[in-house]
């Protein structure tokens, strides 16, 4: 029994020997791999002092805060889910870590659209000849569009006035990155309503009114105002291809 008992106390003293012993090795390798770790080259150190220099933007005037917070439900406040979001990133990696989604939900924009938007949306994924195709025997699929998403076309003319940008940049690569897709879908809208292909009935809610007015009266603002503004290269294509109404034989031209 005493022999036993020996035996056993023997192994468990190599075993916690062994382990001791493997973490003093693993603890050497790694100093002798960074022992000649070489000082950060001077594009490093310029590029931290880019990023250290960057001016501070108000959320309220940053066009990232807003687009972090773009696709929100129709009923909550996408600013306020922004500067939210922005402080998520700021904070990552945090105490839930394990966690790198975004906090909230943003609005299920697949589940909610009729088949007619999904269809049109896809077809003028490109500013190209389906696209055209599409508005021309489909024009009613615009104002259908609108009358179901003009909030998300207010919001992305909200977004195309702010004139400032300054992302937070990462310090973990399993962090979320914010969806530029409803950005684009405003952007869309706010071409085929500004191009004359829209026209709200007289039974559209009085959102869809507002933000059709409030679309057309965009093409006159400055083209330089975001990263979304009307100069992105989307925008350029598809206001030089003959979008006007049906049967009218011109093309829309830009303002």
């Amino acid at each position: 029994m005493h022999m036993l008992i020996r035996r056993v106390a023997r192994a468990i003293a190599w075993t916690l020997a062994a382990v001791v012993l493997l973490a003093v090795v693993l603890y050497v390798v790694l100093v002798a791999i960074n022992w000649r770790d070489e000082a950060p080259s001077a594009q490093a150190l310029q590029m931290q002092r880019i990023i250290d220099d960057r001016p501070v933007v108000g959320d309220a005037d940053n066009a990232y805060v807003f687009l972090l917070g773009l696709a929100v439900p129709e009923d909550q406040d996408p600013l306020a889910w922004g500067r939210k979001r922005m402080a998520f990133l700021d904070a990552f990696p945090g105490p839930a870590a394990d966690d790198a989604d975004f906090p909230g939900q943003d609005h299920d924009f697949a589940a909610h659209r009729a088949p007619s938007t999904s269809t049109l949306i896809e077809a003028c994924r490109e500013p190209d000849q389906a696209c055209l195709d599409e508005l021309e025997h489909h024009p009613e699929s615009v104002d259908q569009w609108l009358a179901s998403e003009g909030w998300l076309l207010g919001r992305y003319l909200d977004l195309i006035r702010l004139t400032q940008w300054r992302e937070s940049i990462p310090a973990d690569a399993r962090v979320s990155f914010p969806s530029y897709a409803p950005a684009l879908d405003g952007q869309r809208l706010l071409l085929m309503t500004s191009s004359g292909q829209i026209h709200v009935p007289r039974g559209g809610s009085s959102s869809a009114q507002r933000s059709a007015r409030s679309a057309r009266a965009s093409v006159t603002m400055p083209q330089h105002l975001s990263p979304f503004s009307l100069g992105c290269s989307y925008s350029s294509s598809l206001h030089g291809r003959p979008i006007g109404r049906k049967g009218s034989g011109r093309p829309a031209q830009p303002r």
